[in-house]
């Protein structure tokens, strides 16, 4: 079984996000419960419309996602802002640019 069977876009639910099939339970929040400490019990309860292999293949679908991405998250993680990463020019602290709002 491969995620492909349970994970859709659907531009008219939930903007087009990854969700699962026929619900509107987007792989977003099956990951934020699984980053939050919950187990794929904890979410099976909370939401008994989803079934195991429904959790397992939004996992996968994020996995496969990633192993796609041509791009560096890395300045995301850094706290640095696109300015600093793209020309490598890090001052020893973040300044102004770097702030949350520089990261979006």
């Amino acid at each position: 079984m491969t995620w492909r069977e349970h994970i859709v876009v659907d531009p008219a639910v939930l903007v087009g996000k990854p969700i699962v099939k026929g619900t509107r339970i987007s792989v977003e929040l099956v990951l934020d419960r699984l980053a939050d400490g919950w187990s794929h019990d904890d979410i099976l309860a909370a939401y008994p419309q989803l079934t195991r292999e429904q959790v397992l293949a939004a996992v996968r679908f994020a996995s496969e996602l990633f192993k796609q991405e041509r791009f560096v998250a890395a300045a995301k993680v850094d706290g640095w802002c696109r300015a600093c990463w793209s020309t490598r020019t890090f001052p020893r602290r973040p300044h102004r640019r770097c702030g949350p709002a520089a990261l979006a």
